[in-house]
């Protein structure tokens, strides 16, 4: 296996680890304590990565998706909220696990776009 392959590998299995983070935190009510050491650890895992695990070759439309789930799962979120009427305990949920995926995505895409615009700025 080549290295590049391997280092995507690793970044697809960080992808996993940090999706599965992001549920979890979100389903379990933490501690504000305990929610920033999360939010930090997503924080890295999606910094990287943006370095292992987007090719040249996916990161227009990596940087695209991130920016659109970012942007428009808050709407999402009040709209089925006010829609189905979600309190207590589903809605902080559904909110902590969007915060956590932030997290994760942000990290990610910044990584991304700042190669994309070093490797366009050298060409």
């Amino acid at each position: 296996m080549s290295k590049t392959k391997e280092l995507i590998k690793y970044g697809n299995i960080l992808f996993l680890i940090g999706i599965l983070i992001t549920i979890i935190g979100g389903l379990i009510q933490l501690s504000s304590s305990n929610a920033k050491i999360v939010v930090a650890t997503l924080f890295i895992i999606g910094i990287a990565i943006g370095f292992l695990n987007i090719t040249s070759k996916e990161s227009i439309s990596f940087m695209i998706a991130g920016i659109a789930i970012v942007m428009l799962m808050q709407p999402i979120l009040v709209a089925m909220s006010q829609r189905f009427g979600l309190e207590g305990f589903m809605l902080t949920a559904l909110g902590s696990m969007y915060t956590y995926l932030v997290s994760l995505i942000v990290p990610a895409v910044l990584v991304v776009a700042f190669r994309t615009f070093i490797k366009t700025a050298k060409d």
